[in-house]
């Protein structure tokens, strides 16, 4: 039976470079931040890793490539065609992944560096879901293990529900999209209802903080300058101003019976009643934050999917945030490997009933 599990945590500290160096290590650091800078300044590259470029049916797409082995894909939050959200998001989980996995983190189409659609119809998620399908057969991957993060996680599930022919594993991260509809937070108890809308750039700085248990252990200074740098891209403010003038369709917003929702619906109804919708391994991995993701949509999307897959599992983050897989990028790699690591040592048929396995 697909088991729910709940995960408890504690900060850890680390000692910096600087520390451990003194003060001739600091000179070091300090050479080694400058350069990372201005790498930041051409490609939007932080956390010591080199982002590349490559050619998408036409689209100019940015992304890390990292480790060996079976092929990995991540898909960032936030919605797309924002300057600002990037794969720069998963830098701290790449490197641990890329022990164990060929590891992808593309910019979504019309984010962080990647080109905008070609058309002003394609300023929506289905446009989204062909160009990541389309980036993992320009670079020849095959099946890969597909990793979504909220916005991004949503797009993962449709993308596997849809192709199911190139996805090895599924593994959704706090996502509201990819959940059945129901309530959100309370506006009383939703701090991001607090941020400034004066800038675009300002209110999702806050967003991000307000969804943080502790913003100075997410974020950094490297972070928001590449970010502010994307975001001031004349690719940015042409996909912004073409958004906020009604191009495309802006996934995921209300009323519920719009394009996006009532795809959603029939989507997960497929999922709920056809063992066939999702015939691999699924993770969900969750926050337990009210302020962010509602556990319960959380527990509704486990149900949904273990209504007819056997081999999906959950785990709650217990004192989490929203960017919980930055605050732990430890435990949250181990927990993804480890799930994909069990499930490639059984058979195809682990975990299924006589009816399902025929």
């Amino acid at each position: 039976m697909p088991i729910k599990h709940d995960s408890r945590h504690a900060l850890s500290l680390r000692k910096s470079w600087a520390v451990r160096l003194g003060l001739g290590g600091l000179t070091v650091v300090l050479l080694l931040a400058a350069g990372q800078a201005m790498a930041a300044s051409e490609d939007g590259s932080i956390g010591g890793l080199k982002a590349k470029f490559v050619d998408v049916n036409g689209i100019r797409t940015r992304y890390y490539e990292a480790g060996r082995g079976e092929p990995m894909v991540l898909i960032h939050a936030e919605e797309g065609f924002i300057g600002h959200a990037s794969a720069n998001y998963f830098v701290k989980n790449i490197p641990g992944l890329a022990k164990q996995f060929h590891v992808f983190a593309l910019d979504r189409l019309g984010s962080g560096m990647t080109d905008n659609p070609k058309s002003d119809k394609d300023y929506n998620i289905h446009a989204e879901m062909d160009h990541i399908v389309q980036f993992i057969q320009t670079l020849k991957l095959g099946q890969v293990h597909l990793v979504g993060h909220s916005h991004g996680a949503g797009i993962a599930l449709f993308i596997a529900v849809e192709h199911p022919d190139i996805i090895r594993t599924l593994t959704i991260m706090d996502s509201v999209t990819a959940a059945p509809l129901g309530p959100g937070v309370p506006a009383s108890d939703n701090p991001v209802l607090k941020c400034p809308k004066d800038s675009d750039f300002e209110f999702w700085e806050c967003r991000l903080k307000a969804l943080s248990y502790n913003p100075d252990a997410n974020w950094n200074d490297e972070f928001w300058e590449s970010a502010k740098y994307m975001t001031e891209l004349p690719k940015s403010k042409e996909a912004e101003a073409k958004v906020k003038a009604g191009a495309g369709e802006r996934s995921g917003t209300t009323p519920a019976d719009s394009p996006f929702n009532n795809y959603k619906r029939a989507l997960l109804a497929r999922v709920q009643t056809d063992p066939k919708a999702l015939p691999f391994p699924v993770l969900i991995i969750w926050g337990h934050d009210e302020h962010s993701v509602p556990l319960a949509r959380g527990l509704a999307l486990y149900d949904l999917i273990a209504a007819q897959n056997p081999r999906v599992r959950m785990v709650i983050v217990n004192k989490a945030d929203h960017f919980d897989f930055r605050l732990y990028p430890d435990e949250y790699d181990s927990h993804i490997m480890n799930f994909i690591d069990f499930w490639e040592h059984q058979s195809p048929n682990a975990g299924m009933g006589k009816a399902q396995a025929r």
